[in-house]
């Protein structure tokens, strides 16, 4: 069995794809309940071979632990679920608007992406090495097959 979710909106969408002996598993009738700080019944439909699905509203962000079961008891389990923090807040970097109205406001000012100085000196070039590693490689090589004939 292998579970994956994803947000949809504000909805959550679980996905269990169940298998035995390299085939999809068909007809189950599975169920799960989803247990952290907003207890939820899933309820699973069969969308593919082997493929069920689940919807319901986004619960709050936190742990969960998601339950699932079937009435013949072969297949079924717990699954750690973790919820991050909303789409908004889950966007990387900040806010260069924001920055810039508060810089105005006061009285400083906005510098993104600043770029770093040059190290002194001007850095140091790569040397490649590769043609000369290959030319030794050859050589041991050549130097191996004279050595064995010479003590052969």
């Amino acid at each position: 069995m292998e579970v994956s979710w994803s947000r949809e909106g504000g909805w959550l969408l679980v996905t269990v794809d169940v298998s035995a002996g390299g085939r999809w598993v068909n007809g189950l009738s599975l169920s799960g309940r989803l247990v952290g700080p907003e207890e939820r019944e899933l309820s699973f439909s069969q969308v593919a071979p082997g493929r069920y699905c689940a919807r319901t509203v986004l619960p709050p962000p936190g742990a969960y632990l998601l339950i699932l079961s079937e009435p013949g008891g072969t297949y079924g389990g717990g699954v750690p679920l973790s919820l991050p923090y909303p789409e908004e807040l889950v966007a990387f970097g900040p806010d260069g608007e924001a920055l810039e109205r508060i810089a105005a406001l006061t009285g400083g000012s906005y510098a993104p992406d600043e770029l770093l100085p040059p190290p002194p000196g001007g850095g140091r070039q790569g040397v490649s090495v590769g043609r000369a590693l290959l030319w030794a490689a050859a050589g041991c090589f050549l130097l191996d097959l004279l050595l064995r004939k010479l003590l052969a």
